[in-house]
């Protein structure tokens, strides 16, 4: 009995610790499964926050089966989850049919290698849009069971298009580099050749190929490597350079370029050349032309200049020794040959001054004042000048200025002088009877500038219509009778539009065949700022009479010519004149003499043997040199009459110009100046 109960108690404890042991463990089972669900539920809320999809697939035999996915899945493609889950052909119908077999592919090599692969393929969404993903996927492999794929899919649709679009831009514009019109290169940070387009390969006479890793200095000219260098490291600190430089092609012969540089990032530069090689011949073949033609205009002006001289030295001579030959006893007859070859000698001067007005108009070389003038005097003088030739032919000459036109102007008077000169010298040639008029009106006037008007009227031939256009031609008369009748060069009036011209003006004509003609001249002027106090000429001469009248003394003046006629005419004119008069035949004689004795004044010949005028006028103003006063007054006597001379001289230290021939009156008057009454 006690043995069965003891079996029975034994039984019925072992059962209660069974029970309690089951429910102890069924506990921990329900609570594992639930650590289960909680993990993974974490676990599907952390894949869904991965930005892509989280996916587990297992591989079939053409195809994937998706077996997970995470919730953007959805929101990617906008397919259900449960449809990626559930649709055994959703990797068939989704991917893109042209990617499909190399992601099956991909898929099997990963299994097979059991390796990790990321690759990018393109699915189709639910709105029919293609997306381009990019796959990260690795292989798990469990003993008996099947390997399982698991990935992350990112989108790279936007990556991808704008890596297309750069693609794209990168390969127009590499198209539009490889046909440009001009040479592209690429150049590394060393200033080797990475790239050189085909135009720029075939100005150089290379290959594309061979240009590739040469430097930059093997293209250039040895004598300019060194500074091609410098010119490389500066484009490398400002990032850009723009310049013309040549390069040597293949065949060893030399191309000019016009180069643009620019940093295309941090170790490449990107250069831009066009060859200019014809324009740089060009300008060259322009620059000799130019060098050329102003060679011609120096060579023009030297002959002109030793013309000038030639000319005039002789012509010193004849008008000089004609003045003091009427000055003495002659007979009618002889006064009368002594005042014709006067008067010839006069004329030929005047037409060698044409002449060289002329040429200095040509070659730009005329020279213009800027001075204050009264109107009325400079006309007073000049037809002064011209009454001489009126009253030769019996003709009326006169002259008049409107009262409301000012008189104190400021310009050239010398060349309105010549202007006027010209048109009424013209006009007293070509008219046989009556005579010739000058008026002169007003224009236009501002605050400081007036424009006149000077019309001159002769009652002479006139001038056919059809020659109206041309007679400010050079060298143009109307007609050879004319011309036989009518001598001259041509040049006054041609002179006269040309000198207008520079000054701002104009001038034309009208005329009628047989009525004479008018001149029309406008020029405009500056108004003086005040108007100067005027001196009346006896007032000025009784100034100068008393200016020495204290001490009266013979003035000493030392004379320097080479030419032995000019020489003797200059220096019987002086003694006339009552000077005491030495004379040399060059500047070194000039120098010796102005060591030994002071003299009042120096008339130096400009072009002389051994030294000449300019020399010895530079050994006059040196303080270290022997000559006992620095300070003689020293007038240049110069046959060149071209441009420039008068300020030549000057610059030397000469106090003043006298062209030659040496008139008694410009003589006279110069001297005056300097002298006073000695």
């Amino acid at each position: 009995m006690s043995y069965h109960l003891m079996a029975i108690l034994v039984m019925f404890v072992i059962s209660i610790f069974g029970y309690i042991y089951g429910r102890r463990q069924w506990a921990r089972h329900v609570t594992a499964e639930r650590e289960v669900l909680r993990f993974r539920e974490r676990y599907r809320k952390l894949v869904d926050t991965v930005e892509g999809v989280v996916w587990e697939a297992e591989t079939a035999v053409d195809t994937l089966r998706f077996t997970f996915v995470s919730a953007r899945a959805e929101r990617l493609l906008g397919y259900p989850v449960t449809e990626w889950l559930s649709d055994p052909d959703f990797c068939h119908n989704h991917i893109h049919p042209e990617d499909h077999d190399r992601v099956m592919d991909s898929c099997r090599v990963m299994v097979r290698e059991k390796r990790s692969r990321q690759f990018d393929f393109r699915m189709i969404g639910a709105n029919g849009c293609t997306l381009w993903l990019r796959n990260t996927a690795s292989v798990i492999t469990e003993d008996g069971h099947s390997p399982i794929l698991l990935g992350l899919m990112v989108d790279i649709t936007e990556r991808r298009e704008m890596l297309d679009s750069v693609r794209e831009s990168e390969a127009k514009f590499r198209s539009y580099i490889e046909f440009a019109p001009i040479g592209v290169s690429v150049a590394d940070l060393a200033g080797r050749y990475v790239e050189v387009n085909r135009t720029g390969a075939a100005m150089l006479g290379y290959s594309e190929a061979e240009l590739i890793g040469m430097s930059i200095t093997d293209l250039m000219p040895l004598e300019s490597r060194e500074t091609g260098l410098r010119n490389f490291e500066k484009l490398k600190e400002e990032g850009s350079a723009m310049r013309e430089s040549l390069m040597v092609r293949k065949d060893g012969s030399l191309a000019w370029v016009s180069l643009q540089a620019v940093k295309l990032d941090s170790d490449r530069f990107i250069g831009f050349f066009q060859d200019i090689t014809e324009r740089k011949q060009t300008e060259q073949a322009l620059i000799s032309a130019k060098e050329a033609a102003d060679a011609a205009n120096a060579a023009k002006s030297q002959f002109l200049a030793n013309m000038s001289h030639e000319l005039r030295t002789p012509l010193n001579g004849i008008i000089g020794m004609s003045g003091l030959l009427m000055d003495t006893d002659l007979t009618p007859e002889q006064l009368e040959y002594a005042r014709i070859a006067l008067k010839s000698s006069k004329e030929l001067l005047d037409q060698i001054d044409e002449l060289l007005d002329f040429a200095r108009i040509e070659a730009g070389k005329l020279l213009f004042e800027k001075s204050d003038f009264n109107l009325r005097t400079v006309m007073k003088d000049t037809m002064q000048i011209l009454s001489l030739q009126a009253e030769e032919k019996s003709l009326q000459l006169a002259w008049q200025v409107e009262p409301d036109v000012p008189l104190h102007l400021r310009g050239d008077p010398g060349r309105l002088a010549q202007i006027i000169r010209n048109i009424v010298g013209n006009g007293i040639k070509f008219t046989r009877q009556g005579g010739v008029t000058v008026h002169v009106n007003r224009v236009a006037e501002e605050t400081q500038s007036v424009t006149l008007r000077f019309a001159v009227t002769d009652t002479g031939i006139g001038i056919p219509p059809e020659y109206q256009g041309s007679i400010f031609t050079p060298f143009v008369q109307v007609d050879d009778s004319s011309t036989n009748q009518y001598r001259g060069t041509g040049l006054g009036l041609a002179i006269s539009s040309q000198l207008t011209e520079l000054m701002g003006g104009s001038i034309d004509v009208a005329s009628s065949e047989g009525s004479g003609s008018t001149f029309h001249v406008t020029l405009p002027f500056e108004k003086q700022g005040q108007k100067p106090v005027t001196v009346k000429e006896d007032e000025t001469e009784a100034i100068i009479v008393n200016h020495d009248a204290s001490a009266p003394q013979r003035a000493r003046i030392l004379l320097a010519e080479d030419h032995a006629t000019n020489r003797r005419v200059i220096r019987m004119i002086l003694n006339k004149l009552g000077y005491e008069t030495d004379a040399v035949a060059n500047g070194f004689d000039a120098v010796k003499a102005l060591e030994k004795a002071s003299y009042d004044l120096v008339l130096m010949d400009c072009q002389m043997p051994e030294m000449n005028g300019y020399d010895a006028t530079a050994v006059i103003r040196d303080p270290k040199s022997g000559v006992l006063n620095h300070a003689t007054p020293v007038i240049a006597l110069t046959a060149n009459a071209m441009a420039g001379e008068r300020e030549k001289c000057i610059e030397v230290g000469m106090d003043d110009y006298l062209s030659k021939p040496v008139l008694v009156q410009d003589l006279e008057t110069i001297l005056k100046k300097w002298l006073g009454n000695k």
